[in-house]
Order: C-alpha cells, then sequence, then structure tokens
C-alpha cells in the first residue's frame, strides 16, 4: 500500500476510534462496570486466542469471530468492538510487525469494525435481541444468528479481497486456500458459541473457561495442521527442483533454475551464491540476485562472519533480526538496512561446496521450516553442478581430440548435422568449409618416427587456431586431415583464407624430436598442405554434401595436380 494511502487509513482510524471511544463511554461504561469480571474472562480468553494466528500463504487468520460473537449475543455491540479490537490488536502485536508494516493496525482495525457493525444491523434487522442467552432465546434468535455469521464471514473475505487487489496489488483469486480455511472457522464455531451462550446462561464466568480451552485448541490445531501443510507443500516445491535437474543441464542453467525456485519460494530481497575454490580453497562469488552493487570481486564479500562461519562449521544459520543479534555476526558493512537472513552449506562428500544466503530487510520473515528446505535444496544443488561437470567433462572428452584438443569428427558431424535439421524455410546464412590435408606427412612418420608426427599435428593445431580464431570452428577431421567450418563466410572469403593457411605453414617451421636416427634430438622440418574449399553457395545441398564437396575439392583439384595449393569445388568443373 502506498504512503498516501497509508497516511488516509491512519487519519481515518483515529476520527473513527476517538468517536468510538466517546460513544463506548456514553453507552457501554456502566454495564463493563456492572459486569467486569465476566468481561474480563472474555477479554482473558479472547487474548488467548489471538496469540495464535494461522498464516495461509502471506495472510493470517485470527480465530476471534466465535468470542466476538458469544460477547455480542450477551452484551451488544459496543463491548464486542471493544473486546475484539483487543484481541485484534494482540494478535498484530504477536505477528511483531515492521515500521513499514504498522499500517495494518488502523486498517485491520477499520476492517474489523465495519464487519461488526454490518454484522449487528443485519441481526438486528432479523429480529434478533441481545443480552439473554437462554435456550429460548437463542433458538427465536437462530435465524438472526445465522445471518449474523454470514455477513461477518462474506463482509470480511470481500474487504480483504478489495485491500489485496486494489490497494496492494497483490492479485489473489477471490476463492483461496486462506477462504477455505475461514470457511471451515466459521462452520466450526456456531456449535461452539451456542454452547458457550447456553453453558454461560447456566454457570456464568466459569463457561468461558470450560468452552474456551477446547475453543483455542481447535484454534492451535488448525494452526499447527496449515503449517504441518505449509511445510509439505515447501517440501513438494523443493524436490521439484531436484526432479526439474538433469545431467543435460549446464552449471549456469541449474544455478539459474535454482534461485529462480529459490526466489519463488521465499521472501528474498538479495540472494548470493558462493563456491568453494578448488585451487586455493577459498569461497568466491558464483552468482547474486537482486543486488545492483559490484560484487564480482572475491574480496568484496571475503570476510563476511555468517558466509565464513558457515563455511568453516558446515552449519546453517538463521537470524529473525540480525542487528540484535549478540553471536558476533552483524556487520553494517554487509547488513545495512538487513533484518532477516538465512544461510546454509551445500556439502557433498563432507566438504562444503557452495554457500547460499538469502536476506531481506523485513523482521522475522525466516522459520527454521525455511532452514531445513533450503538445506534440502542446497544439497540439490551441489549434486546437481557436480554432475553438471562430470557431464561437461566426459562430453568434452568425446568430442575432443586426445591429441590436440581440438573438436574431432563426431563434434562437427553433429554441428552439420544440427544445420541441416534447421527450418529449410528461412533463409540460411552462407558457411564454407575448408579441408587440410599436410602433403607427404608419412614420410615425416617414417623418416622421423611417430611421436615427432604427433609433435608436428600439434603444432600445425596450434598455428590453425592462431589464425582461424572466432572466425570459425578447427577440428581434427582424422589421421593428417583438419576441417575448418566457417560460418557467414562465402567461398570467396573461405578460398582467401584457405590460401593465407597455406602460406603460413609452408613458411612455419616445425620443431620435433628426431628419434630415429643416430643423432636423436630437436630438429626443425617444414611441410606443405593441400586445401579444399567448398560452400554451401554452390548448391542447395546438405551441410554433410558441403563437407564432401571440399574432400572432393582437396583430392581432385590440389593433390592430384601437384599438391601445395588450394583448389575450390566447382560443380562443373569437377
Amino acid at each position: 500500500m502506498g504512503k498516501r494511502w497509508q497516511q488516509v487509513v491512519w487519519i481515518i482510524w483515529m476520527v473513527v476510534f476517538i468517536s468510538f471511544h466517546f460513544l463506548f463511554i456514553e453507552f457501554a461504561y456502566e454495564q463493563v462496570v456492572a459486569e467486569i469480571w465476566p468481561i474480563v474472562a472474555f477479554l482473558f480468553l479472547i487474548i488467548l486466542a489471538s496469540l495464535f494466528p494461522i498464516q495461509v500463504r502471506k495472510a493470517n487468520i485470527v480465530p476471534l469471530q466465535g468470542i466476538s460473537l458469544a460477547v455480542f449475543l450477551q452484551y451488544g455491540l459496543f463491548i464486542e468492538i471493544f473486546i475484539t479490537q483487543i484481541g485484534l490488536f494482540t494478535a498484530l502485536f504477536s505477528l511483531r510487525l515492521s515500521r513499514k508494516e504498522a499500517y495494518r493496525f488502523p486498517l485491520n482495525s477499520l476492517m474489523f469494525i465495519v464487519v461488526s457493525l454490518l454484522s449487528a444491523n443485519v441481526f438486528y434487522l432479523l429480529g434478533g435481541t441481545v443480552g439473554q442467552t437462554s435456550p429460548d432465546v437463542l433458538a427465536e434468535n437462530t435465524i438472526p444468528i445465522l445471518g449474523y455469521v454470514s455477513i461477518s464471514f462474506f463482509t470480511n473475505h470481500v474487504l480483504i479481497y478489495i485491500v489485496r487487489n486494489v490497494f496492494m496489488k497483490i492479485k489473489d483469486p477471490f476463492w483461496d486456500r486462506s477462504m477455505q480455511l475461514e470457511t471451515l472457522s466459521f462452520v466450526l464455531i456456531i456449535p461452539v458459541v451456542v454452547s458457550l451462550s447456553l453453558l454461560f446462561y447456566e454457570i456464568g464466568t466459569l463457561a468461558v473457561f470450560l468452552i474456551g480451552i477446547p475453543h483455542v485448541s481447535l484454534s492451535l490445531i488448525l494452526r499447527m495442521y496449515n503449517q504441518s501443510e505449509q511445510t509439505n507443500q515447501f517440501l513438494k516445491k523443493a524436490s521439484e527442483f531436484g526432479y526439474k535437474v538433469n545431467k543435460g543441464m549446464t552449471k549456469t542453467k541449474i544455478v539459474d533454475m535454482f534461485l529462480d525456485h529459490v526466489t519463488s519460494l521465499f521472501d528474498v530481497e538479495q540472494a548470493y551464491i558462493y563456491e568453494r575454490d578448488q585451487k586455493n580453497e577459498r569461497l568466491r562469488l558464483l552468482r547474486t540476485y537482486g543486488d545492483d552493487s559490484d560484487r564480482d570481486e572475491v574480496t568484496t564479500r571475503a570476510v563476511d562472519p555468517v558466509i565464513n562461519n558457515v563455511f568453516k562449521t558446515r552449519k546453517s544459520k538463521l537470524f529473525t533480526n540480525i542487528p540484535r543479534d549478540k553471536r558476533g555476526f552483524y556487520d553494517p558493512f554487509f547488513y545495512e538496512g538487513v533484518r532477516s537472513v538465512i544461510a546454509v552449506p551445500a556439502v557433498r562428500d563432507q566438504h562444503v561446496v557452495s554457500v547460499i544466503l538469502l536476506q531481506t530487510s523485513g523482521k522475522r520473515k525466516y522459520e527454521t521450516k525455511d532452514l531445513m528446505v533450503l538445506e534440502l535444496m542446497a544439497n540439490y544443488l551441489a549434486v546437481a553442478t557436480e554432475n553438471a561437470r562430470i557431464y561437461q567433462e566426459k562430453k568434452s572428452q568425446s568430442e575432443r581430440c586426445a591429441l590436440t584438443n581440438l573438436y574431432n569428427y563426431r563434434y562437427l558431424e553433429n554441428v552439420l548435422r544440427g544445420k541441416d535439421d534447421e527450418d529449410r524455410s528461412q533463409d540460411q546464412e552462407p558457411f564454407s568449409i575448408l579441408l587440410i590435408d599436410l602433403d607427404h606427412f608419412k614420410r615425416i612418420n617414417d623418416t622421423y618416427g611417430h611421436y615427432s608426427g604427433n609433435e608436428i599435428l600439434c603444432q600445425v593445431a596450434e598455428v590453425l587456431q592462431d589464425i582461424v580464431g572466432e572466425k570459425g570452428v578447427v577440428t581434427r577431421y582424422g589421421g593428417e586431415e583438419f576441417v575448418i567450418l566457417l560460418e557467414g563466410a562465402t567461398l570467396s572469403d573461405g578460398y582467401m583464407l584457405a590460401e593465407k593457411l597455406r602460406v603460413q605453414l609452408e613458411n612455419h617451421s616445425f620443431t620435433i624430436s628426431d628419434d630415429l636416427s643416430k643423432s636423436s634430438g630437436a630438429r626443425t622440418v617444414s611441410l606443405t598442405v593441400s586445401v579444399g574449399v567448398a560452400s554451401n553457395e554452390t548448391s542447395d545441398t546438405s551441410a554433410m554434401e558441403v563437407l564432401r564437396q571440399a574432400d572432393r575439392a582437396m583430392y581432385t583439384g590440389a593433390k592430384q595436380k601437384g599438391r601445395n595449393r588450394v583448389a575450390v569445388y566447382e560443380k562443373s568443373a569437377l
């Protein structure tokens, strides 16, 4: 709710509260004095019930309706409003609202006053009477009581819906879980109210405690049930993260998904994920959420007391009001404006691999159940990121040449087949393929040994990567052959780069170890290459066919015509 509306609410409440104060003294003060102890008993009961509000999502349901109705039937509207307001303020104080949420005191007070006024008017319009709760009078008041309860329920929920959707901009459905639980509570209070009223007529004040204790117990049971349901829902959503993570995901995607789940489950203003650096066994910042400041450097929060303590002890930390924490963790440099903090370790193989920290400016925003759920998700994160690392390593090994560390034929084939799977209806960007073969490479192996041949292959790979750079992908095709895929390159572009490569390799001196001659040692050798170039510009063919065309150009246009040259695939000529 905006500050302007909050000011309006405060002004209206003060006018209404002062007016009610004078009306209460005028019409109900003498009655309170005359029946002080029964009223005190009801007051004690409503305060006790108010200490256990039931939280559903972000709404709090206070079980005051039954006691309020019983007080109304016995003493009328003014004393009912008075006792209900005390119960309401007790409930709000028990929630320990922050200063930003202080407007909820006058807002809820006004809403309860409106509910009481409308419900009482309907009760009186239906012929109801108050002050006597004998069986005969209650029987006559059956319809008015049902009207009172119905209007109270409906008005209360409509007001909540309007405030949340219109003023707070929280788009909730009209019928949700909070309304279901509230409906259940309204159904249960009718027999409780009838029993309390009848017993109060028979034995007086003692009835308040005999019926009130079960009433409060019922509230506690509903509260515990709802908390259990909330915890189960939390655990279910946390488990969804574990189900969704699969071995094919990268570490970046896993962390992104983790943050999405965390920020949807918890009240989070800023989140930080740190991971252990395998080299120096220190934490480094991996990802942030909701923090626009520059925290890319490891040293930014390197001495954060909470993070370091969790990392060293492997124990989670929960703070509901960190500035007042007496455990020595509060540091204004790290937690200026922060009240609630939760930090958990992600443990794998008895080692902390990550630390997750969530924080918000509101007090008491995190509970023990939040700690438990976040610990579960942190362990999912630890396992998932490790699986992603292993998967990427295995994938890299399967797609890389072990000798040159270039991509291998399997990778090249997957890329080319991926191009063939692209939508043919869209205009494909041009690409060219260069197939490079080392001339007389068998002679080098026979003369200097296969180990020397391998040295040359590695050096050729380095030269190709240095020249090609970001313009394309260099792969080892097999044996002494290399393939270069040039995205966005025309046939002319491919030819010019191929010629540049040919000249550079011809002029390059390769250093090898001569293992076969008697005078073993390092020596330099030279070599030449034959290159075939093809492009998807030449014909509407598959990417794999372009590779075969480059192969054909290399053999028929370069090898067979003397080697050490570049040949371009031309359909009419080849």
